[in-house]
């Protein structure tokens, strides 16, 4: 089957690992959901082929998911598990910096962190970065739906400059609708009902 290339940036081509889709670099690209089995199936397949190109791969994502996620893993594809034991490649939300990924009155504070994981990456031999980031996790700091744009747009400014993916998981059957539609303003591309579209929400 053809790759499906969906123009995002003019940073280098990525297999995004899902469908037969591939996009570039610099790019933010919000998944939205309504039940675990499509979210397990996208995120085996994005981080799959991070694995298979060596990319740095860190996951924010939701606790139901975690445990179910690395037995799929395991089961579909034995051979590279051992992948996901090194830390330096593979990271889950146990990372204890990553609650200032959080901090809606501390938006330097997540940029510094984006460019540390990226530079860190960068150190011995250049690395690309996928980040899968559970946005529930962020309303868990009970950010009002602007400030949730406002992070949204600082993450979008941070990764549009590097060889980076970043994931952004809405659960449609928790996120309130308010902060749903702020955040989907600030997302240029939307994976929904396995299909990636250029969001008509978005706003330049």
């Amino acid at each position: 089957m053809s790759r499906l290339h969906i123009w995002t940036s003019d940073r280098g081509i990525l297999d995004l690992g899902y469908l037969n889709y591939s996009c570039n670099w610099g790019t933010h690209i919000a998944l939205l959901y309504d039940q675990d089995s499509d979210l397990l199936d996208f995120l085996l397949g994005v981080l799959h082929a991070g694995v298979i190109t060596k990319d740095r791969i860190c996951c924010l994502l939701p606790a139901s998911i975690e445990q179910p996620f690395l037995d799929a893993y395991a089961e579909k594809y034995p051979d590279e598990l051992a992948f996901l034991k090194e830390p330096d490649f593979f990271q889950l939300s146990q990372d204890e910096h990553t609650s200032s990924f959080f901090k809606s009155n501390d938006l330097l504070a997540m940029s510094d962190l984006i460019d540390s994981l990226y530079y860190e990456s960068q150190i011995d031999t250049p690395r690309a970065v996928r980040f899968v980031l559970d946005i529930q996790q962020v309303l868990k700091e009970a950010v009002t739906p602007r400030d949730l744009a406002e992070i949204i747009f600082r993450i979008n400014l941070a990764v549009c400059s590097k060889d980076w993916l970043q994931i952004s998981l809405y659960d449609l059957r928790l996120i309130p609708a308010t902060h749903l539609m702020s955040a989907l303003e600030q997302n240029r591309f939307v994976f929904r009902k396995n299909k990636l579209v250029q969001n008509s929400l978005y706003c330049l």
